[in-house]
């Protein structure tokens, strides 16, 4: 999508429930209903005061989303991101009370530090992949999706027959306990 038109579109709305596989296992982003061409501009000083923010899911809002400032493929990158430690880690990053239910505090304090428990749960290089894509600076992601899928790529390569042995040693457990 960020490739499309001249300008690209912007999603402003990526999370798990907009991500759908056909019947090959191909994953489909879906729902571009607040889908933008182009760089969502800032909102007006005045809209800010009101809304604080720009158009989304809680939960799933970039930082500069929830500050109302200037939106781009940088703020699909972190929601790439939240979503992708959703997947690789089996839970929300940012699930704190005034995450869920605070808008001012989120707003003025964005997002917390990621607890380090729950980054054990990944390889370095994978971690520190989503924490680059998670980074509350747009500037310190990826400039694109293309970057980060080939940055990706390369993190795949060097732990995928590791991942693969975790998976292999894992089944293996699991078979051994129901034959038991």
């Amino acid at each position: 999508a960020h490739h499309a038109h001249q300008k690209g579109v912007i999603h402003r709305d990526l999370k798990p429930q907009n991500i759908l596989f056909d019947r090959g296992g191909n994953a489909k982003i879906v729902d571009f209903g607040l889908a933008a061409v182009g760089e969502v501009g800032a909102l007006a000083s005045a809209e800010r005061a009101i809304s604080f923010e720009h158009e989304g899911t809680w939960g799933y809002k970039s930082p500069e989303q929830l500050k109302g400032l200037k939106l781009g493929q940088r703020s699909d990158l972190f929601n790439v991101g939240l979503i992708g430690y959703l997947v690789f880690a089996a839970l929300h990053p940012y699930t704190d009370e005034r995450f869920l239910f605070s808008h001012r505090e989120m707003v003025l304090r964005p997002y917390r530090p990621l607890s380090p428990i729950a980054l054990k749960s990944l390889p370095g290089e994978l971690s520190e992949f989503v924490l680059r894509l998670l980074d509350c600076d747009p500037a310190n992601r990826f400039d694109s999706a293309t970057q980060a899928l080939s940055e990706f790529d390369n993190v795949e390569a060097a732990f995928k027959n590791q991942l693969q042995d975790r998976c292999l040693k894992l089944h293996d457990a699991l078979v051994a306990a129901v034959s038991e």
